[in-house]
């Protein structure tokens, strides 16, 4: 096999992690939203609370890429994407 085949079926690769990696990643942000009514119900909070605790999930999330923006400028896509996946998490720097 030659390098160049080699090196292709990589990059194909390396694409389908990183499309699974988006996938959880937009289904982590969204599954707040659907399990909203039930956490309501389950741990006897208002609405209101409810709205503090995503409002607190959205805004760390929106802030945070700041700081990982500038983390894989700083050290390099490639090791800042790697993080994650040694953290058991799907998405950059989950603090919250």
């Amino acid at each position: 096999m030659n390098n160049t085949l080699r090196s292709t079926r990589v990059r194909w690769w390396i694409a389908g992690l990183m499309w699974l990696a988006i996938a959880i990643n937009y289904i982590d942000r969204t599954v707040l939203s659907a399990a909203a009514p039930r956490l309501i119900t389950e741990l006897d909070i208002n609405p209101e609370m409810m709205g503090f605790i995503m409002a607190a999930f959205f805004w760390s999330y929106a802030l945070l890429q700041i700081p990982a923006g500038w983390f894989a400028d700083r050290f390099g896509q490639k090791k800042v994407s790697a993080l994650p996946s040694h953290g058991g998490q799907s998405r950059p720097w989950r603090w919250v």
